[in-house]
């Protein structure tokens, strides 16, 4: 019963796998029902990505997105004197 209800009871109440991975690090504080986890972790504002800019290794947590798009400095932006070439920032 222990082992059924710790691994795999659908109804057992968990934390989000988005919790962060030490004290300094944020993350998700949800807890739900391990059957909801999996929808809940594809839509998490905790969950890690990767920079959607080419050459840029960085992983960071969606809902820090905008702020590294707007530092990025792989980021491909327009010329700041509106020449119409793009450069990488």
């Amino acid at each position: 019963m222990i082992q059924h209800i710790n691994q795999s009871c659908i109804l057992e109440i968990v934390e989000c796998p988005n919790k962060g991975e030490s004290l300094f690090e944020e993350g998700c504080t949800i807890k739900l029902k391990r059957r909801d986890v999996e929808l809940h972790k594809n839509n998490c504002q905790f969950r890690k990505i990767h920079c959607q800019n080419n050459g840029c290794q960085a992983q960071i947590i969606h809902k820090d997105l905008q702020a590294h798009d707007q530092r990025c400095l792989w980021k491909v932006v327009e010329c700041d004197n509106k020449c119409g070439h793009k450069i990488q920032r």
